[in-house]
């Protein structure tokens, strides 16, 4: 599915939703892009509840083959019909879609190689893994949340999370243990839970602080507390930071997206909408901008070719003028 481009050589920092989805959307404007992904295969599932997806973000992948076919057929359907064709879908389920469709194209997702540093130069960005080895391209993508490690590329930039002072309590688990309550299975009859994710960045904690938190509430939510497998939970303290003022790094090699350049409290927008569009943005303009422009100097170049040149028009010798854009080939 990719289209000619002036083909540049592009590292993603980590494979949640925004590395992914920049990084198939770069691959189909003709770059070459590496992936690198600090959980194992069978862990990084991105998992979470349901996401809106606007239609804003969904604009780009319908030029992907069978993406967005996929996505509506897992999301969940309105009981009316909307002219705003959002989508409301499991983020494990979304997540999935999005690796069968990097794996078809082919992309490259190394696993277990987590990024320890972000290092450029004038002519490269690059990163150093957990295991010592470099690597190197023309540009790299810092997609790697809240922790990421890019910072110091963007100096006076950094500021601690601000905490709200609010904790949401999360676990997913397979609805037949809630419905083996009676009043649990009053409630949710016929309403079955498609989810089965677990969110494994999250602090586990066990019941007992969500149960302080609604004491003297209705009796449904503490019981439905009360079913979760082994008592066992996630503490997710909500936390927030100003936008970055400066998303790209001094030397123009490291740009960050998403959570990594402005962390939002869950309810400030639609945050996989957010994450998409900061996607499309720069995969876009890298196929506007050029990439050959960049390291051409025109003074050696007509130098070396003079002469060859002078015998092309005297002679009518073969001459092949490089002087393009890498990749392109000139038609008259």
């Amino acid at each position: 599915m990719t289209v000619p481009s002036k083909s540049f050589p592009i590292i993603v920092v980590e494979a949640a939703i925004v590395g992914l989805t920049f990084a198939i959307e770069a691959h189909r404007k003709g770059h070459h892009v590496r992936v690198f992904e600090r959980q194992s295969k069978s862990t990084v599932i991105d998992a979470g509840e349901m996401v809106v997806v606007s239609l804003s973000a969904l604009k780009t992948p319908m030029k992907w083959p069978h993406f967005e076919e996929r996505l509506r057929e897992l999301a969940s359907k309105p009981d009316a019909i909307f002219e705003n064709q959002s989508l409301l879908v499991n983020r494990r389920k979304f997540h999935s879609v999005l690796r069968d469709c990097t794996a078809e194209q082919g992309l490259s997702v190394e696993y277990e190689t987590a990024g320890q540093e972000f290092f450029e130069n004038e002519k490269q960005g690059g990163i150093t893994l957990k295991d010592g080895r470099k690597n190197t391209a023309d540009l790299v993508v810092a997609s790697d949340s809240i922790v990421s490690k890019s910072w110091k590329l963007f100096p006076g930039t950094y500021t601690s999370p601000i905490s709200y002072g609010f904790v949401l309590y999360r676990v997913t688990f397979p609805i037949e243990e809630a419905l083996k309550n009676p009043l649990i299975s009053e409630k949710l009859e016929d309403k079955p839970e498609r989810s089965d994710a677990e969110e494994s960045w999250s602090k586990p904690t066990t019941i007992d602080n969500a149960l302080e938190a609604v004491k003297g509430w209705d009796d449904f939510a503490t019981e439905f507390i009360k079913t979760t497998p082994n008592g066992i939970r996630f503490d997710w303290k909500t936390m927030w930071r100003n936008p970055q003022p400066q998303w790209v790094s001094t030397g123009g090699r490291v740009v960050q997206l998403s959570d990594a350049a402005h962390l939002f409290w869950p309810t400030s927008g639609p945050g996989e909408t957010m994450a998409m569009e900061d996607a499309w943005s720069p995969s876009t303009c890298l196929d506007l901008r050029g990439c050959g422009i960049n390291y051409h100097d025109p003074e050696e170049y007509a130098t070396n070719n003079y002469n060859n040149y002078a015998e092309h028009l005297l002679k009518d010798t073969p001459f092949t003028n490089t002087n393009y854009i890498p990749d392109y080939n000139y038609e008259p």
